[in-house]
């Protein structure tokens, strides 16, 4: 059972440390790559620099490879905490509940924008992170954060596909309060499973939330939450913007569906290409003008809660009709209770599903042609193919590339 536990105690020690190893020479605000592994060191790191109002480039470990490339394009040499990252931290503050008493489990890399919106939102709350070490199939990574009395996790859709089939929540987790789920869509029996688990912890006495969010990075994380064992109703929901923010559906169909906009001030300036780019002159700081397309395509119900149906790019028209993969594939998995991929080709029209071979024999083939006619799909349009495994990203996602390029196990 071993692991790093991180308060402003810890980052306050750590960054008299490295400023006895680094001393500052100069006032002059420097740009630095650094390069993530979810260490305390890298945190001590992160939290040193921000304090001091620099520029970072947070690189995750796995891009190792890409070190050179960057180093030859920013000519890093110090880092910079954006106000925007804070903006967004005090949103998800209000939003969450979160206070000094929080200890929160760093359950994804810091690398990535979500991982690190639970460092900054804890730590400006005055809150701790819990950072156990090696895997979380291993059982002292779970007895390393139930002896420290963790209070949230935070994970992606797969990420509690794990905790389920590891039986994580099976533990007492006494003090655990606070469930948090972004990065992509959690699927509807999941969500039920958790919320099952919600209320019957409330049985003991013991109050958890689990708090659905949806986020980019160029939002700098979180764009809107709530906690859906409040609103189970809205199982599909992503909830309301969060404090000092607000959606804007454009180009909306008959169903009010339309291109999801989002405005906050936590919305980035730009894209950075060159160091060029970080001036304050440069005319990426006055790209956004804090209105962000986030790609995606959704609706808003009547109390402004946000329904996502899919992505601009991931729609295809057969025969005139406009159809959502990402819709698709949550309409058949909730048919049929079978995890489903669709790639489309758009020149030809052309839709191929592919399903795990263990779950190939759980869907009636003859039903699914039925229901794809009625969607205006043919069977010349479309085909099933049976992989081993479904191809997951770094970040927890589907690898909707991955079954392009062939990387799929078929």
């Amino acid at each position: 059972m071993t692991g790093s536990v991180i308060d402003k105690t810890v980052i306050r020690r750590e960054a008299e440390h490295i400023n006895r190893i680094y001393p500052e020479t100069t006032s002059q605000k420097k740009l630095i790559l650094l390069v993530s592994d979810n260490s305390l060191e890298t945190i001590a790191l992160y939290c040193y620099h921000m304090m001091k109002r620099n520029t970072v480039l947070l690189v995750g470990d796995k891009k190792v490879s890409d070190i050179g490339a960057l180093i030859r394009q920013f000519m890093p040499d110090e880092i910079f905490m954006n106000r925007k990252k804070v903006r967004d931290a005090q949103a998800i503050i209000k939003s969450l509940e979160i206070d000094e008493n929080d200890s929160a489990g760093v359950l994804l890399p810091v690398s990535y924008v979500y991982g690190l919106s639970v460092v900054n939102s804890h730590l400006l709350a005055g809150g701790s992170l819990l950072l156990p070490a090696g895997s979380m199939f291993q059982r002292g990574y779970w007895d390393f954060l139930e002896a420290c009395g963790v209070t949230s996790f935070c994970g992606v859709p797969y990420t509690y596909e794990i905790l389920d089939w590891l039986r994580i929540l099976s533990r007492p987790w006494k003090k655990l309060r606070l469930l948090t789920q972004a990065g992509g869509a959690m699927s509807r029996d999941m969500k039920q499973k958790l919320l099952e688990w919600i209320y019957d912890r409330r049985h003991q006495g013991i109050t958890t939330h689990l708090a659905v969010m949806y986020g980019q990075t160029e939002a700098t994380a979180r764009m809107s939450t709530f906690f859906l064992d409040q609103h189970p109703d809205k199982l599909d929901s992503v909830g309301r913007a969060v404090p000092g923010g607000a959606f804007q559906i454009k180009n909306g169909d008959h169903t009010g569906a339309g291109d999801i906009y989002y405005r906050g001030a936590n919305v980035c300036l730009g894209y950075v290409m060159e160091r060029a780019d970080l001036s304050g002159n440069a005319a990426i700081w006055r790209q956004s003008a804090g209105l962000l397309d986030t790609g995606d395509v959704g609706r808003l119900d009547d109390e402004g809660y946000l329904y996502i149906t899919g992505r601009k790019k991931r729609f295809i028209k057969c025969n005139g009709v406009r159809i959502s993969l990402d819709e698709l594939e949550r309409s058949i998995e909730n048919r049929w209770k079978v995890p489903v991929v669709c790639i489309a080709k758009v020149s030809n029209e052309q839709l191929t599903l592919f399903i795990r071979t263990e779950d190939f024999g759980n869907l009636d083939r003859v039903e699914l042609e039925g229901y794809l006619r009625q969607l205006g799909i043919t069977k010349g349009q479309c085909q099933v193919r049976k992989v081993r495994e479904f191809p997951y990203c770094d970040n927890g996602k589907i690898d909707y590339a991955g079954f392009c390029e062939g990387r799929n196990g078929e």
